[in-house]
């Protein structure tokens, strides 16, 4: 019988985006700092990630792989929580 030496999670953070004008979206984290080996999709705000460890972006329309994470360790809880605001600003 065997073990586990070691694990982790790849994972990607999919979106499918339907909303009309140009909305701002805020997406928080539960434990952001889990998160290593992250890569954003360049709608993302990363001096917000990197100050807030939120998600802020504008989506493009349709579907986009807005992160790819890599969590070094089976045991860890899943580091998301889902709660969302959408801002609308005006187009120039």
């Amino acid at each position: 019988q065997g073990h586990m030496v070691s694990g982790g999670i790849s994972g990607d953070i999919l979106v499918n985006s339907k909303l009309s004008g140009i909305p701002e979206v805020l997406m928080s984290l539960r434990n952001p700092a889990v998160l290593q080996n992250v890569s954003f999709h360049p709608c993302v705000r990363l001096h917000r990630f990197e100050r807030d460890k939120a998600l802020s972006f504008i989506p493009p329309d349709g579907e986009f792989t807005l992160a790819s994470y890599w969590i070094p360790d089976l045991t860890l809880n899943m580091p998301f929580h889902f709660n969302v605001s959408v801002n609308y600003h005006a187009e120039h």
